[in-house]
């Protein structure tokens, strides 16, 4: 692969993964706050932001294998997928009731 493709590569990945790891630090630190501490005054979640700039930094990340698991920053930061899991899950119970 070229050099100048693999520096922009990590020009892109490097920012996007510190993004990532930012959002998903504070997303459960939120978390902890309000559900295990049991504090009044939290922050919201940052929707989608983290897991989203995860997913593409995984997948331009020039690393071999790397885009094998582009998927898991998808799960593991709660305001992604398990935070819309969790709204379509209350929208259902919502509408049943």
């Amino acid at each position: 692969m070229d050099t100048n493709i693999i520096i922009i590569k990590w020009v892109l990945t490097v920012p996007l993964m510190g993004l990532f790891l930012w959002v998903l630090i504070f997303n459960w630190w939120v978390v902890w706050r309000r559900y295990v501490r049991r504090e009044e005054k939290v922050p919201s979640i940052g929707p989608i932001i983290g897991g989203v700039s995860g997913f593409l930094a995984l997948r331009v990340c020039p690393l071999p294998g790397a885009n094998t698991f582009s998927w898991v920053p998808l799960l593991v930061d709660v305001g992604c997928l398990p935070n819309v899991a969790l709204f379509l899950w209350l929208m259902l119970m919502k509408k049943s009731d």
